[in-house]
């Protein structure tokens, strides 16, 4: 949704911003904002897909600037996530949320907005609360209102696979074949009147339910098209439900059991439907990407049925086999986006659930915060947790194992190329030997520096450099400390964070846009005057020759002596960079 702008490689990316809850994006870097800390637990995210996946829940409301009483959703093909709502058209791009206005200075039909369509080309089609369709397309809005009958109230928009545009309206059903509008009356066999929803399934029969939401002790009946049909067939009446079960593409859900209960179709053409709606009385549902089901219930709740349970056990809901949640939507209020986000409108705000793979690490009480996490390549992971009393933790199959932990904060905790634990810790550096740590001899003179610990990194020949901030950089080596590692060439002011890539160069990042590499014997640095914008360096990463450099600023790239500026639509989101992982896909382009 977010958009940078800059050399960026190709292919699927993640933006994850702690402080705000995981969001996936179509961009290809992940950046770290680790200002965050949750007390007395750790999110760890598994490296093997799990069935043990966590359900995250998010809310924009009044403060986040986020309209109320939203009517409808859609995700139009560029990411950005639309809404209709009673005061306008609003556009969400992840972080903000912005009511719409043409740059032609085109106006909409209406601000009171009741159904939106996004189709696979980019467009958007909107209806209104007091008839009329609008499309939008590049800022550009068409209007269709006053050269047609009246419609009544939008509910829903539908196409079909040639493009046909079929519409839902209180007034009736609509059709539009890229040129001009038709009402669809009795002569197509469908009766007048309202018509409360109107979808395609996987096979592209078009299903439609007469009546209103407002209306369901009067009943509702359900009618289908067949695909290459002009008639509409009558498959059972009297039913009392709010919508269809729609999967993740907003298609009706059908299955054979249905077509057993519902079908009162007297048709021997023999071109009849395999399976009918799955459908539920009172409600409406939406299924997400992991096949479970979401149901939007007249009692102001919203229930969600797991995966395991499956659209037969709609009819048979109970605290046995659901989760209930305080929400009230409306029936046309809700959304499955193309990352699996479920979306809900209410007076509220806005609602997204979301899946995880993060699971939350109960850790013992009164840990306090400030986590580090490393992992092993037995599968276990490392974790200290506190403050002024940092404890090390191994963490193996969710079974916590507490470990001689010597005391103190942690600054750092670090995996060298060699397999080895380094701890950074208040009263000095440690290593893991037989899963307990062992203190390290700091260099001689620097006993009251060692709260200063702040990065460390292994070069190519083993050597492990230490830096104490503004007080000095060290190199330990055969268990002997250099200042420097014996280096003149190296910048004397305060290592804020270390990196060593993949080609063996150790990049230094300093306070006030500086930055040095040490490539081989040769010492390279990098100031402002060179292009470094970022400010303070805070993190450092990348594969081959392309380096991310991130700091209090935003972020660059640095590629072949070469400084690219990244910029997103708003640079906000790229201040405070403290962590930078590339995915494995991001090195092309």
């Amino acid at each position: 949704m977010t958009a940078l702008h800059g050399k960026l490689p190709v292919g699927s990316f993640f933006l994850w911003l702690l402080g705000k809850s995981p969001r996936a994006y179509s961009l290809g870097l992940v950046l770290l904002f680790a200002h965050m800390s949750w007390p007395d637990q750790c999110l760890v995210a598994q490296t093997q897909p799990s069935t043990e996946v966590e359900l995250g829940y998010d809310l924009w409301g009044f403060k986040e600037n986020a309209p109320q009483g939203t009517a409808a959703f859609a995700q139009t093909s560029d990411g950005f996530l639309w809404l209709g709502t009673p005061a306008g058209l609003y556009r969400f791009d992840g972080t903000r949320f912005e009511l719409f206005r043409s740059p032609f200075g085109d106006q909409l039909l209406s601000t009171n907005i009741s159904a939106l369509f996004a189709l696979p080309s980019g467009g958007l089609w909107i209806g209104y609360v007091f008839g009329g369709f609008s499309y939008l397309n590049n800022g550009r809005v068409t209007n269709y209102g006053q050269e047609i009958a009246p419609t009544g109230t939008v509910h829903n928009f539908a196409q079909n696979a040639n493009g046909v545009l079929w519409v839902t309206t209180s007034g009736g059903l609509w059709k539009f074949d890229h040129t001009h509008w038709q009402h669809i009356g009795p002569e197509s066999n469908l009766p007048d009147g309202s018509i409360l929803e109107a979808r395609f399934d996987q096979d592209g029969t078009l299903w439609a339910l007469t009546g209103t939401s407002a209306g369901l002790a009067q009943g509702n009946s359900l009618f289908y098209l067949r695909p290459g049909s002009s008639q509409f067939h009558s498959a059972a009446s009297d039913l009392h439900v709010g919508g269809f079960t729609l999967d993740p593409d907003g298609r009706v859900v059908t299955s054979r059991e249905s077509k057993q209960l519902l079908d009162k179709s007297r048709d021997d053409s023999g071109d009849l439907p395999a399976a009918y709606p799955v459908l539920r009385n009172g409600s409406t549902q939406i299924v997400d990407r992991t096949q479970s089901v979401w149901i939007v219930k007249p009692e102001a709740i919203v229930q969600r049925v797991a995966a395991s349970e499956g659209v037969d056990a709609l009819n048979k809901t109970s605290p046995r086999n659901s989760e209930t949640y305080n929400l009230n939507p409306t029936q046309t209020s809700k959304l499955v986006d193309r990352e699996g986000n479920i979306w809900f409108g209410d007076q509220n705000g806005v609602h997204r659930f979301f899946y995880t793979p993060l699971i939350r690490q109960e850790l013992p009480k009164n840990e306090g915060s400030n986590f580090t996490v490393t992992a092993d390549d037995q599968g276990a992971v490392w974790i200290t947790a506190g403050v002024r009393n940092g404890r090390l933790f191994r963490v193996a199959n969710s079974q916590v194992e507490p470990r001689n932990s010597q005391g103190g904060s942690v600054a750092f905790t670090y995996r060298s190329p060699d397999k080895t634990f380094w701890f950074g810790r208040s009263d000095g550096l440690c290593r893991l030997v037989d899963g307990n740590l062992v203190r390290v001899n700091p260099p001689k003179g620097t006993a009251d520096q060692l709260p200063f610990l702040q990065t460390i990194t292994q070069d190519g020949q083993g050597g492990m450099w230490v830096s104490f901030g503004r007080h000095g950089l060290y190199r330990l080596a055969d268990g002997v400390w250099t200042s420097y590692g014996g280096r003149d060439d190296l910048p004397k002011t305060g290592v804020v964070i270390e990196f060593t890539d993949s080609l063996g160069r150790v990049w230094f990042g300093y306070t006030k846009s500086q930055l040095a590499v040490l490539d081989g014997d040769h010492v390279q640095v990098f100031d402002r005057n060179d292009g470094i914008r970022v400010g303070n360096i805070t993190a450092i990463y990348g594969r081959g020759s392309e380096i991310w450099i991130g700091g209090e600023f935003g972020l660059q790239q640095f590629d072949h002596g070469s400084f690219r500026n990244i910029r997103a639509t708003d640079d906000e989101l790229l201040r405070g960079i403290s962590g930078i992982v590339e995915t494995a896909n991001g090195s092309s382009g």
